[in-house]
Parts: structure tokens; C-alpha cells; sequence
């Protein structure tokens, strides 16, 4: 079965510019494929600026990598039980000279779209896992820290992921078994085919990481694929978060995601944790873990240094 997205241009009268049309009706079909697909789109001017910002930023990314342009923030992870950090999740950061530091919505689907992600994603979870052996070797306690990477779906499927997760580890002298890396996936990438996502889960698993579902209960998930994949952690969408003590149907679909986690032997981890309320409402349903403002916003590595140095617990 053949389907159709289609651009539609107007010319205005006189219009001689036969590119110039071709060009716009192009970006008009590539923006009713983006809707959804099978439908059609007429060309507005709005269209051309998004592309145009989209070209500039596929440009800019090219170059960002070779200029240093990307750094790295890290947020806590904090075990509900003791109060006390236990890890923390990398964060990529772009501080692009025209338009100054960027957040990962800003560009990663441009780097996922050109292939960028993968040589990007390497340099995170190498910066990452060098800056984990720097906090377990030179801070008291701090020997069991794990380091939670995120993984796109280009990534994961990758022929070579495992070799470069494996390689990184070894270049930070860090020995997977000690449970030093967890990688995370989110829901909707695991969802897209899960049959190759989890012959791909099982080989980095046998590396010794640990394996989180990233954003769980955004892509309508069920206990069956749970079951055939080998992940340790569910990490519950902050939008759920975000309701407790508000919204009494919001505390019963967190307290249903904990007590499926914790039945199906999963760690849990709550994010966007925002206020005291919300960290002791999740305490009370038996939540593992939690990250969020209330606790630390994401921080370069030497304010983290001075937070693990002073060891809070909340």
C-alpha cells in the first residue's frame, strides 16, 4: 500500500522563480511527513525560518566538537533511604557562539537526523566516565558513585555501542563490575523495536553496566516487554512527579509504577523531584531514589566536587 505526504506552494502572480517554488514545496511536504505523514501541507514563510535555523544549527554542530563547544553538568542522584548521594546523571551542555549555552532539546534531534549523536554521545560517556574515576579515586566515600549516560535510539543500535562503552570504561580504568556505569534509554526509543533493542540491551549488560528505562510511563508500557529486557531501573517521568501532593491521580500512578518496579525486582528512580512534599510523599510510597531541584539543579563538575565534599543528606 502506497501512501502520500505532499507540499503545497502558491505562486503569487508573476512568480518566475520556478527553484524557488519546487524549494518551498519541498519544505512543506517534509513538515506534513513530520505531522504524521499521509496528509498534505500548504507552504507558510514560518517554515523556511525553522529550516534555516535548522541548517545553521547542523552547521554549527560539525564544528562544535573539534572547537570544544561541549561540556558537561551533573545532577545528583539521591538514595531515599539515607538521604545521602548516590550517583549522578551526565548532562550535555552547548555553549554556541551565536546564541550562547543550549540545552539538549535545542539540538539533539539535529544530531541524531546527521549522524552527530554518535561521535557526540562517545565524547559524553568518555568525559563522564573520566570524571567518575576522578571523584572515586580522590574523595573519601565516594568508591561505589555511579555515573548514569544517556543512550538515543541511533546510539543503541550502533554495531560497534558495545565496543565503545567497553573501550571508554577501560580508558578511565573503571571496572564495570563495580557498578561504576548506567546507561539509560528512554521508554518510547525501547518501544520503537524491541526484539533488536534487547538483543542489543543483553550484550552491553554482559559488559557488567546497568541499565535504566528512562522517562517510564510516557510510552504506554506494559509488564511484557518489561520482562524481556534486561534493565535494572525504571526512572518515572517527571511530568507524574510533578502532581504529587495536587493531584490524587497522579499519587495513585506513581505509587502503581513503584509497586510494579519494586515487584518485578527494579530499583525505581523518581525524577524532577521539585520541593520537600514531593521527596516525602515518594519516601512514604517506598521510592528507591529521586533526582531534582529540590535535592541539586545540574552543576559543573567542581561545584559537584564541593557538594561531595560536604556530603548532605536531605
Amino acid at each position: 500500500f502506497v501512501g502520500a505526504s505532499i507540499g503545497v506552494v502558491l505562486a503569487t502572480p508573476g512568480t518566475t522563480d520556478v527553484d524557488g517554488l519546487v524549494r518551498d514545496a519541498d519544505i512543506a511536504m517534509y513538515r506534513a511527513k513530520a505531522g504524521g505523514r499521509g496528509r498534505f501541507m500548504f507552504f507558510e514563510e514560518a517554515m523556511r525560518a525553522v529550516i534555516q535555523a535548522r541548517h545553521a544549527t547542523d552547521s554549527a554542530l560539525h564544528r562544535a566538537l573539534e572547537r570544544e563547544e561541549f561540556s558537561l553538568d551533573y545532577q545528583p542522584v539521591v538514595d531515599l533511604g539515607s538521604g545521602c548521594i548516590c550517583g549522578m546523571e551526565a548532562l550535555l551542555r552547548w555553549d554556541e557562539p551565536a546564541r550562547g549555552r543550549l540545552w539538549p532539546a535545542d539540538f539533539l534531534s539535529s544530531a541524531e537526523d546527521s549522524g552527530l549523536i554518535i561521535p557526540i554521545g562517545s565524547w559524553v560517556l568518555g568525559t563522564a566516565l573520566d570524571q567518575t574515576a576522578v571523584w572515586r579515586r580522590c574523595l573519601p566515600n565516594r568508591d561505589l558513585l555511579t555515573m548514569s549516560v544517556n543512550l538515543s535510539g541511533r546510539q543503541l543500535l550502533e554495531p560497534g555501542v558495545v565496543d565503545v562503552v567497553a573501550t571508554a570504561l577501560a580508558q578511565a580504568r573503571l571496572d564495570p563490575r563495580a557498578v561504576c556505569l548506567c546507561l539509560e534509554v528512554t521508554e518510547t526509543v525501547l518501544l520503537e523495536d524491541i526484539e533488536a533493542m534487547a538483543l542489543r540491551l543483553t550484550a552491553l549488560k554482559a559488559l557488567g553496566v546497568r541499565l535504566a528505562v528512562d522517562d517510564f510511563g510516557t510510552g504506554y508500557a506494559s509488564l511484557n516487554y518489561l520482562q524481556g529486557l534486561p534493565v535494572d531501573i525504571l526512572k518515572v517521568d517527571r511530568a507524574f512527579i510533578a502532581g504529587l501532593g495536587v493531584d490524587e491521580k497522579n499519587l495513585a500512578i506513581v505509587q502503581s509504577l513503584i509497586n510494579m518496579g519494586r515487584r518485578i525486582g527494579l530499583t525505581v528512580v523518581a525524577e524532577g523531584v521539585e520541593n520537600a512534599e514531593q521527596l516525602a510523599v515518594l519516601r512514604q510510597l517506598g521510592c528507591d531514589m529521586a533526582q531534582g531541584f529540590h535535592m541539586a539543579r545540574p552543576l559543573p563538575a567542581e561545584k559537584i566536587t564541593e557538594l561531595l565534599q560536604r556530603d548532605p543528606v536531605w
